[in-house]
């Protein structure tokens, strides 16, 4: 088995994913994977980067059972460095991504009392973050092809 890392670049630069948004909470969100019959390389994501391993419930039209590899919010950031780096395709998606992981490494998204997360005690995240994520989900949206709520 191929155990490199330009082997996994090719993978998820062909069939992996960066999204981006926020959910009804108000909860900014990033996730990075990729999903395919063989749990064999998505167990290879997992080993090199971290993350989850998620056995979806459908099978496929031809009966096979499909995985996925995902990895979220800041804990995605040597990741996307990785794939910064190593991928054609989705390299320009983590250029967008990477400072938002980091931003989330930074602050809470959740606003609480006085500005202050009532669960973490930390920042929430500032007007200029705000404007900075919005500008880059949306931008990171349109690279995927969709629709931003930001819109």
């Amino acid at each position: 088995m191929i155990r490199s890392d330009a082997y996994l670049a090719g993978i998820f630069d062909g069939e992996g994913y960066i999204s981006a948004y926020v959910n009804k909470q108000g909860q900014w969100t990033m996730r990075c994977g990729v999903g395919m019959a063989s749990r064999q390389i998505i167990e290879m994501f997992l080993h090199r980067f971290g993350g989850h391993i998620h056995k979806r419930k459908k099978l496929t039209v031809g009966g096979l059972q499909l995985w996925e590899w995902y990895i979220t919010s800041s804990k995605s950031i040597e990741f996307l460095q990785f794939v910064i780096k190593d991928c054609v395709i989705k390299g320009k998606q983590a250029k967008l991504a990477l400072p938002i992981a980091k931003s989330m490494e930074r602050y809470v998204s959740g606003i609480g009392r006085k500005g202050i997360s009532l669960s973490s005690g930390k920042p929430a995240i500032s007007d200029k973050e705000f404007k900075i994520r919005t500008n880059a989900f949306t931008l990171l949206k349109s690279l995927n092809g969709a629709r931003s709520r930001f819109n």
